[in-house]
Parts: structure tokens; sequence; C-alpha cells
């Protein structure tokens, strides 16, 4: 069981109650990646990322899932930040 979602938990953490989730818990099924498939994963998910929602949303649930270590994989791979992802967040329509 897992609270929040990508939105919150990734974008913008201290904002109470969550807009898109409310913070319900909800089941989140059992994943489990080695540091070297987290860090090809967000890579991939980088190189797929093309500013539309679809592909925010996908990188956004990988952050999300694979948290904390595939928080260090995009600022390892250094081709987009956590603020560009806000920026993105909040020009995209939905």
């Amino acid at each position: 069981m897992t609270t929040g979602c990508g939105y919150c938990q990734v974008l913008y953490p201290d904002v109470t109650p969550c807009p898109r989730c409310h913070g319900k818990p909800k089941l989140q099924a059992a994943q489990m990646l080695d540091q070297q498939s987290v860090e090809r994963a967000v890579a991939e998910a980088v190189t797929a990322y093309d500013g539309s929602r679809q592909r925010l949303e996908a990188l956004l649930h990988l952050l999300f899932v694979y948290r904390p270590a595939s928080i260090t994989a995009l600022a390892d791979d250094g081709r987009i930040t956590i603020e560009r992802l806000k920026q993105d967040n909040e020009q995209t329509p939905r």
C-alpha cells in the first residue's frame, strides 16, 4: 500500500492535500529493479520525453514507483530536472 502519486510525491511534496490523489492510500503492485535497471528505465523515459502530457505522466509514474533511486538517476542523467517537469506540468494542458 502506498500513499500519494507522482504529482504530490515527486513534483510538489509540500502540497497537501494533493489536488490529484488527495493523499488517499492505494495498492501499488510490488516492483523491484536493481539500480542499473532503474537508471536504464529513467534514461529511456527521458529520451522518449517530448513534453506531452502522456509522456510527462509516464515519467512521473516511473519516478514515483522507483524513488528514491529514480530521482537520483534523473539527476545523474542531467537532461531533465524536477524543476523542468514542474514547469511542463503547469504549461501542458490536461
